[in-house]
């Protein structure tokens, strides 16, 4: 019996709620649930900390991130004259630095509180969202939409507005990148999380589609819903996000067997209630 099929039968008699939150968290559910403990799922780890030196360190990565983070989603926005406001959301650039945001913020809670099951989940459902959005976001900004802005608003764009895109589509994504690959050596995507990043696609196509007809104004130019291309870049993009969170629900799960091969790091599952 794997062990999904046994936290379900575990949830039988109880909410759908608690039911839902089985199967989307999958075996991580086993090591807070007191009955598991300490039988079927090893505390999982999310950081390499094998003393209190490499904590320290890891605390003040954490410290730097959530500075430089906010820095750059409050300075970035407050050049483009867009701080604090509404019409934020309306790009999906803001998505993604809220993620991140959030995510470092999170992540520092959970160096403090390591056992706590809503911190613990939380970190690892805005590290999947910001590690999922930013490559995304900052390939089609450079790749697309920099080219189409520098063409149609070449006069509007200052040398300042310059570092903001950058800090918005380069900043996020290159601290993410340190701590993917440095300070997050055992963590792994959930398969079941896959429904909750083609949610996030699909709600903010939703809003750039309310945001268009509304205003009467793209929130982009390359998707105005008046011609086939629209429809193909959402598709595009969306296609993009699921793409990216199942290669990197491979590369975890690939780095972690390497590494519990290795006998470098504590198995998630006992292999022998499976």
């Amino acid at each position: 019996m794997c062990i999904r099929d046994s936290i379900n039968a575990e949830y039988m008699g109880n909410s759908k709620m608690e039911k839902l939150d089985a199967i989307f968290w999958g075996e991580l559910n086993s090591y807070f649930d007191s009955k598991y403990q300490g039988k079927t799922v090893d505390k999982i780890e999310l950081y390499r900390q094998k003393n209190e030196f490499e904590k320290k360190v890891t605390l003040v990565w954490r410290l730097v991130c959530v500075f430089l983070s906010l820095f750059f989603y409050l300075y970035g926005n407050a050049l483009t004259g867009k701080i604090f406001s509404v019409e934020q959301l309306y790009y999906f650039t803001s998505w993604g630095g809220i993620a991140t945001c959030l995510y470092f913020i999170m992540a520092t809670l959970h160096q403090r509180y390591p056992d706590s099951e809503m911190i613990t989940k939380a970190t690892i459902l805005f590290c999947e969202i910001a590690c999922t959005l930013q490559p995304v976001i900052t390939t089609v900004f450079w790749v697309v939409l920099w080219p189409v802005a520098n063409m149609m608003y070449s006069r509007f764009i200052t040398q300042e507005i310059t570092v903001a895109m950058t800090m918005l589509h380069g900043g996020f994504i290159s601290l993410l990148l340190v701590d993917f690959f440095v300070f997050l050596p055992n963590f792994i995507f959930f398969k079941s999380h896959r429904g909750c990043i083609l949610g996030i696609g699909l709600l903010y196509t939703f809003v750039n589609f309310c945001v268009t007809m509304m205003t009467g104004t793209p929130v982009y130019p390359v998707v105005n819903y008046k011609d086939v291309l629209s429809y193909v870049w959402l598709l595009i993009c969306n296609s993009s996000l699921i793409g990216t969170f199942m290669a990197l629900e491979w590369f975890t799960s690939a780095r972690r067997k390497r590494a519990l091969d290795d006998e470098k790091v504590m198995p998630l599952v006992d292999k022998n209630t499976i």
